[in-house]
């Protein structure tokens, strides 16, 4: 027994509603994604920048928003890397940026499977849109 023209009509809307909210959460988890790629850019610049300093420099120290201490590099050859649960570990400037390296390939994929996912679904959420136009 086949569905009526309205059940049809419901359970297209139903699925174009769903479309759209699925597509509403991806983008905002690619706005994210863009938000942490920056950073991740930035981080790898300011680490070569860091890298071309010696011992002895007096440097800023950002606490906050704007908030600076000056303080006196001593060993600029060392970073202290959190790896989570509150342990800190010494790294090589070349080990740091070698992470934050990765991280920012690995979002770079990320990025690009969200954005061909959320193409997918607008292009579904299109066909749905031009039958429910048609009915």
């Amino acid at each position: 027994m086949s569905k009526s023209p309205s059940e049809n009509t419901q359970k297209k809307m139903l699925e174009y509603q769903l479309l759209d909210h699925n597509i509403k959460q991806l983008k905002e988890q690619l706005e994210m994604a863009d938000t942490q790629l920056v950073d991740a850019m930035g981080t790898l610049q300011s680490l070569d920048e860091f890298s071309k300093l010696e011992g002895g420099e007096e440097v800023l120290v950002p606490f906050n928003n704007g908030i600076f201490a000056k303080a006196t590099l001593h060993r600029p050859e060392k970073l202290l890397l959190n790896v989570g649960a509150g342990v800190v570990v010494d790294r090589s400037v070349a080990d740091a940026r070698a992470l934050v390296a990765k991280q920012k390939d690995e979002l770079q994929e990320f990025r690009v499977a969200l954005a061909q996912n959320i193409d997918k679904l607008v292009s579904r959420a299109a066909e749905l849109e031009k039958e429910l136009s048609d009915v």
